[in-house]
């Protein structure tokens, strides 16, 4: 209520290009109150959806935004999985059993979104590491991993090219931790060495010149004799 929000959005951008964006919080399935508003707007949406193509009565149903494409989702919990070793990409070190309604949605609600909306393609996020695979129902989804190095040593992002019909999708790392750690200490150390040698150089370039002064004393002292 504070954000305006609900636990599922249509949003519509230039091209032609649907996301549903879906409060994964909110897909439990237990009967509460966020979770039987959610399947709601999700129905709601899929009417739209439908109606988009054609399908239904759609008298009542408001208009979509734009052409009908195929929609993307956005949630913040994956789709239903086993583990990360489903994945075709990965950076996760370990490979882990997924707790469904914890790590990734349960089955029952992954089929619910499939069935409703049948997306072409998913992004998620929730487990910290990049994910790429064919899911539960037979799309790419993206797991999006953390740019933070306080949940990972290797952060990166994604960059996405998105059309009504196609995708384009890269990963692209960021520094690791360890990598700027080092450049710092070295970074230390080659400071604290220059103004190390600065003072050599500079006690150096001091007995230098002092030595010319005493040559001079001599030369003057010599041609006033």
């Amino acid at each position: 209520e504070a954000f305006n929000s609900s636990s599922a959005t249509l949003l519509t951008i230039r091209d032609n290009i649907h996301f549903v964006m879906v409060n994964s919080v909110a897909m439990e399935g237990d009967g509460c109150n966020i979770c039987e508003n959610a399947e709601y707007e999700l129905h709601s949406i899929s009417k739209r959806l439908k109606c988009g193509r054609g399908i239904g009565k759609c008298d009542k149903v408001p208009k979509l935004e734009a052409a009908y494409s195929k929609p993307i989702v956005l949630q913040h919990y994956p789709m239903y999985r086993e583990s990360d070793r489903a994945c075709r990409e990965h950076d996760s070190p370990t490979i882990d059993l997924y707790r469904e309604r914890w790590e990734v949605l349960s089955k029952e609600s992954t089929d619910l979104i499939g069935e409703l909306i049948e997306p072409r393609l998913a992004f998620s996020g929730h487990s910290h590491h990049f994910c790429h695979l064919t899911n539960r129902l037979r799309i790419e989804e993206y797991t999006v991993p953390s740019f933070n190095w306080r949940n990972k040593a290797n952060p990166s992002f994604l960059l996405a090219t998105l059309t009504s019909t196609d995708h384009a999708i890269s990963k692209c790392n960021l520094p690791l931790e360890r990598a700027i750690v080092h450049s710092y200490l070295v970074g230390v150390v080659l400071t604290i060495l220059i103004l190390s040698c600065r003072g050599w150089i500079g006690k150096a370039l001091g007995r230098v010149r002092g030595l010319f002064r005493r040559r001079r004393c001599l030369q003057y002292k010599k041609l006033e004799h």
